[in-house]
């Protein structure tokens, strides 16, 4: 069984010389056994993509979410709608 960290993506060779992203099956939410791990991404501040800094489970009903920030790891923070979200003008 994979850990819910594990890569969920295999590269795979076209033939042609090129390697292509092929998803694998995401993590089973080890809470709620219904839904499925999704990783999110993120950018610093300094604009570099941090990749996998959240999972979150992907069934509504159970909010499930593991997440990484400033180095420490958060489990189960409040999960905030994001409808009000004002962006920032740049």
């Amino acid at each position: 069984m994979r850990g819910p960290l594990a890569v969920p993506w295999s590269l795979q060779g076209s033939g042609n010389g090129e390697r292509e992203m092929e998803p694998r099956s995401w993590p089973i939410c080890q809470q709620c056994k219904n839904g499925q791990l999704l990783p999110l991404s993120d950018f610093g501040s300094q604009g570099a993509p941090i990749y996998y800094k959240a999972w979150v489970c992907s069934n509504p009903s159970c909010g499930f979410n593991i997440k990484i920030r400033n180095g420490d790891v958060y489990i189960n923070e409040p999960i905030n709608s994001g409808a009000a979200f004002t962006p920032r003008s740049r």
